[in-house]
């Protein structure tokens, strides 16, 4: 798997998208999906598909990623979310990408 497949396997994992804000457990949910991507990046380097990074924190920058299109929707209603969304999966698949 390249890096590239990291938005594929979040795709996979519906439970991933985000809550609203307003929700009351909010920060739990973000954390929950934080901990939901790690394990995901864990899993995708010991089988070799990820390079060596620390698994917590590019958990940590994908949820704010995927957090952060939601957040430029409520500000901007003609913001291009498909243009962030393929920005963010190119720059984690450059993040995350294993060299051959």
């Amino acid at each position: 798997m390249r890096g590239q497949e990291l938005g594929q396997r979040l795709d996979d994992h519906p439970e991933l998208v985000p809550r609203r804000a307003g929700s009351g457990d909010a920060r739990r949910n973000r954390l929950a999906g934080a901990d939901d991507i790690r394990q995901l990046l864990i899993e995708g380097q010991q089988n070799g598909e990820f390079c060596e990074f620390d698994p917590h924190v590019m958990a940590v920058l994908v949820r704010q990623g995927i957090d952060a299109i939601g957040l430029e929707a409520a500000f901007d209603p003609e913001a291009d979310l498909k243009a962030f969304a393929g920005e963010l999966m190119a720059m984690f698949d450059r993040a995350t990408r294993r060299e051959s």
